[in-house]
């Protein structure tokens, strides 16, 4: 059968079929829809999940001892007792520590503080950090303004701080933060 005839029953055969023809170019078309789709969500996932373990640092670990309310000891043992790490063992650990990566000392201080600039004052439940110079490196955090704190900030134990935006929006609701002298807790820092 030549060419043009196979055309013209195939044509016929479709026009004599109208509806099982539109629903199986519906059919085809949403099949392919949803795999696209399928594909994109996918790729999106896994960009998504690759962003934040970078982020978050997939080469990095935390040291600390196990005095943050756990208890190791069962059937009525007593629970092992760890030394805790002081600022002088977190310090030596950080200088010979030789792999070639970023090392970061950080202590949380406080979760119920209270800061104010002149009249303006947040609730007390700010967290509060102490935190050196590399901390927002290795949190995966950034400063949209401002600056992060210099090694002889941390060293001379400055009064310095770096505020979070919400409290920056609660206490300078019309002026910038940066170089402002604030209160957290009776304490002054810039």
């Amino acid at each position: 059968m030549p060419l043009i005839e196979s055309l013209k029953v195939a044509l016929s055969a479709i026009r004599g079929q109208m509806l099982r023809t539109i629903l199986t170019v519906l059919i085809i078309a949403f099949g392919i829809m949803a795999l696209v789709g399928i594909l994109t969500a996918i790729e999106g996932i896994k960009s998504s999940l690759s962003s934040n373990f970078t982020s978050m640092g997939a080469n990095s670990f935390t040291i600390r001892n196990s005095g943050m309310g756990i208890r190791m000891g069962n059937s009525g043992k007593r629970p092992k007792a760890f030394k805790k790490i002081e600022l002088y063992d977190a310090q030596e650990f950080k200088r010979q520590f030789n792999f070639p990566a970023i090392v970061s000392i950080s202590t949380f201080a406080d979760g119920i503080a209270t800061a104010r600039y002149q009249s303006e004052k947040t609730n007390p439940n700010i967290n509060i950090m102490g935190v050196d110079e590399n901390y927002m490196t290795t949190s995966a955090n950034t400063i949209e303004t401002g600056r992060n704190f210099s090694a002889t900030e941390v060293e001379q134990a400055d009064n310095v701080v770096i505020i979070g935006s919400e409290v920056a929006s609660k206490l300078f609701k019309r002026t910038s933060a940066i170089d402002k002298v604030i209160s957290i807790n009776n304490a002054r820092y810039r």
